[in-house]
């Protein structure tokens, strides 16, 4: 039976329940393929509710550690318990995924965000007048990491995240940091943009063939790329990556030398209890960028983006694009980082998902 202290846990109880399974199967102290003890038998266990457990073990699902069997129980994944879906459901959804680049989930929340425009203004007037650093406002780039920490689970350092004027700068700052002599692996299909930022810069791009967990194994074995350029969720294609999905791009890297950068566009609209687990949060070996973009969380019109690099790749960073100036204007990079600071940008996100959840 499953033995865990769960009095001494920071936060809800789920959650680390959940950490503990995590870590468990991870280790392999819980095999594939095993059978998890049920939600009632481990509540009594733990002296714990039977909803703690629920949320654990659907956070665990959510992520692709376990499946659910009808009538069975839960059990930890391995390659002959996957459900996903078939490669031509993910060809048939092709059209939508290409033409969802610009789209926005939900209605910009216009009345908070102009209010918090207002007392930027009344407060901060200097922000209109401010000298643009080359990473970014750091109260922005403070603000994010907080944001990321409290809402995905992701301990970052606001020294390395660079704020950029939409993905496709940022995609521009890839290669310059990488280089354009390196062959880039994306997904097939991508996004038309990624593939053509690294086209227009000469570099070499080879296109992997996707499964339904994301890139396929045998695409990973065979490519010789030197950087992977993987979306692991995405809810238009349903491709989204699982835990041992992520593990094999992690593995791929480690195994390669290579770099992997994690493009999370969308992923704050999976609508299971919490967002899914980055890369870059399972990344031990400085091996990951992550990108996202608050286009699709906040609005088109919101042209902010960031970046957080690897420790690795930092001194690359100063050496080779120092000099550069963060091309977002300071006064939007205070409202936006007064925005989540307040906690309103989580809200909209909380209540975008809680809507997506209901839709389903």
């Amino acid at each position: 039976m499953l033995t865990y202290n769960l009095e001494k846990a920071d936060g809800p109880k789920y959650l680390a329940l959940y950490n503990f399974i995590k870590s468990d199967i991870l280790s392999g102290k819980i095999a594939k393929g095993e059978k998890l003890p049920s939600r009632r038998l481990l509540a009594d266990h733990l002296q714990i509710s039977v909803v703690t457990v629920e949320n654990a073990y659907k956070i665990l699902t959510d992520e692709g550690y376990v499946i659910s069997k009808a009538r069975s129980g839960f059990y930890v994944m391995n390659d002959s318990l996957s459900m996903s879906p078939k490669k031509s459901d993910i060809y048939e959804n092709y059209q939508n995924f290409e033409s969802s680049d610009e789209s926005s989930e939900s209605g910009f929340p216009v009345p908070s965000y102009v209010k918090t425009a207002r007392k930027i203004l009344s407060e901060s007037p200097e922000a209109l007048s401010a000298v643009p650093t080359n990473k970014g406002a750091s109260a922005l780039r403070k603000a994010i990491s907080g944001y990321l920490e409290r809402y995905r689970g992701m301990k970052t350092n606001p020294d390395n995240i660079i704020i950029g004027a939409g993905a496709e700068y940022l995609y521009q700052i890839f290669v310059d940091i990488l280089g354009n002599d390196k062959v880039y692996a994306v997904e097939k299909p991508c996004y038309k943009k990624i593939k053509g930022i690294y086209a227009v810069n000469g570099c070499g791009i080879q296109e992997l063939e996707m499964d339904g967990r994301g890139i396929s194994q045998q695409s990973l074995d065979m490519t010789t790329a030197d950087i992977l350029h993987v979306t692991p969720y995405h809810d238009i294609n349903g491709i989204n990556a699982d835990a041992g999905k992520k593990m094999a791009y992690l593995v791929w890297a480690k195994k390669n030398g290579g770099i992997i950068i994690e493009d999370d566009y969308s992923s704050e609209f999976s609508v299971g209890l919490k967002p899914t687990e980055t890369l870059y949060s399972m990344d031990v070996d400085s091996m990951v960028i992550y990108e996202n973009t608050f286009t699709k969380s906040l609005s088109r019109s919101i042209r902010i983006a960031y970046a957080v690099l690897p420790d690795s790749l930092m001194n690359v960073y100063e050496n080779k694009l120092g000099f550069l100036t963060c091309p977002v204007p300071v006064f939007d990079q205070y409202v936006l980082a007064r925005f989540i600071d307040e906690g309103k940008f989580e809200n909209h996100l909380n209540r975008t998902r809680r809507l997506l959840k209901y839709k389903q």
